[in-house]
């Protein structure tokens, strides 16, 4: 049997603003960013990457 997605959906990261300067978290948006992350989601299929890393509101 086929996977037959059937929505979207996003998933976000929320954390402190200082926690995004910690070193795991700035390992973590690293490792997002490599070219053999961006290869395995490919190769599972189904993963938009586009706005990995984004920071959507910041207050």
């Amino acid at each position: 049997m086929d996977f037959v997605p059937l929505c979207e959906e996003p998933f976000d990261l929320i954390m402190r603003r200082r926690s995004y300067f910690e070193p795991s978290i700035q390992r973590l948006l690293a490792f997002a960013h490599q070219a053999r992350f961006a290869e395995r989601a490919a190769q599972l299929g189904g993963y938009n990457l586009a706005d990995i890393g984004k920071i959507v509101h910041n207050a």
